[in-house]
């Protein structure tokens, strides 16, 4: 039980976290106009993740690396084009935070699409080792992943309300450290996978260059995640410092 629990929180941790970051900021900078975007784009990252993780137990058409570079590439576009959207949104607000919402929830679905099949799929692995859905062992560690879903579920949610209460600045610097992160970790993660499928040969005057990219974020991947783990820390902090100034005048009732 305690096993599963750990490996599911700690695939989804990050993923709940930046999510719960994502769709605060829509929420309390762009209002209804990027919050629908935003939330849209969560759902359609779980149904996504579920259907992948059909594709992946019960047929032979997926190609997990390469549909993970397919994810990380267009995760690192949407982040892109987020950050110039949020950018023009101060001077054109009608169109660009509904962009600038959408294209966070293009984030989230990728990142749901990532890091859920796997999740789902522990149950159907553990039946073929536990071969009933009514031994205790079973029962046991479904109900660890039951667990890890919801802490992360309800961390997300957690973030989310905090960063309601930032001032927009405070939340946008928080949550553009936190995807610049996830966004140089995600390219690190694509240059693998292209020099692993040889899309980046060894003839071409980039591979070494690449390597040495590979090493060092496979050698540092932790620094990533604790970075970004820091960000989202500073969002309760932040709301700590703030509480201790009084911005209302007192009055004795």
């Amino acid at each position: 039980m305690l096993k599963y629990f750990v490996e599911t929180t700690e695939a989804l941790l990050i993923a709940g976290i930046l999510i719960g970051m994502m769709t605060g900021f829509a929420r309390s900078a762009y209002g209804k106009k990027g919050r629908l975007p935003a939330d849209i784009g969560v759902w359609l990252g779980v149904i996504g993740a579920v259907v992948m993780a059909y594709l992946k137990n019960a047929t032979r058409l997926i190609d997990t690396s390469l549909w993970n570079l397919r994810i990380f590439l267009t995760c690192i576009g949407a982040l892109l084009l987020f950050w110039i959207c949020a950018a023009a949104a101060h001077k054109e607000k009608k169109v660009m935070p509904v962009l600038a919402g959408s294209f966070l929830g293009v984030i989230s679905a990728g990142l749901l699409i990532h890091a859920v099949p796997d999740v789902i799929s522990n149950p159907y692995i553990i039946l073929m080792t536990e071969k009933s859905v009514l031994s205790t062992a079973f029962m046991l560690k479904t109900i660890g992943i039951i667990f890890g879903i919801l802490l992360t579920v309800l961390l997300g949610l957690a973030i989310g309300s905090a960063m309601l209460r930032l001032r927009r600045g405070q939340a946008m610097l928080l949550l553009s450290l936190a995807l610049g992160f996830c966004g140089l970790r995600l390219a690190a993660n694509c240059i693998r996978i292209m020099q692993t499928k040889r899309i980046i040969t060894p003839d071409m005057s980039i591979y070494h260059f690449c390597f040495r990219i590979i090493k060092f974020t496979s050698n540092h991947d932790k620094i990533f995640i604790f970075a970004i783990l820091a960000a989202a820390a500073c969002v309760p902090v932040l709301l700590l410092l703030r509480s201790f100034h009084i911005t209302e005048p007192y009055k004795n009732n």
